[in-house]
């Protein structure tokens, strides 16, 4: 016979059809006689893992970046303050008539009377 005698052969055959649950019922069986541990079962595993893993690497991400968003929230307000402070500072330079003003580069004293403290910006 030839390889065509053989096709045609072969297509003259009635089909059988497998029930529905023969490719199950035929895995059950090859796991069960070679009592392996199933692999789907370590894959779960490796899949439960990270996601685990992403789940605190993420939480650790988040405490890092609110920290930081809390300590830019405390410089701005610190700077704020020592802005509105020297505000104050400079408007109660303004104010007062000097007696004695003493300039040295970016420092200046100004000495209102004998009473008075000396006033630094």
């Amino acid at each position: 016979m030839t390889d065509e005698q053989i096709g045609k052969a072969l297509r003259r055959l009635p089909r059988a059809e497998a029930s529905p649950r023969f490719k199950s019922d035929v895995l059950r069986a090859v796991r069960s006689r070679s009592g392996e541990q199933q692999p789907g079962v370590v894959w779960r595993m490796v899949a439960a893992t990270a996601m685990m893993l992403l789940v605190v690497i993420g939480t650790y991400g988040a405490s890092l970046h609110r920290q930081r968003q809390q300590r830019i929230r405390a410089m701005r307000a610190e700077s704020q303050q020592i802005a509105s402070e020297l505000r104050r500072v400079k408007e109660k330079a303004d104010d007062i008539e000097p007696i004695i003003v003493l300039e040295n580069g970016d420092t200046r004293v100004i000495v209102a009377n004998e009473q008075s403290t000396p006033i630094y910006y």
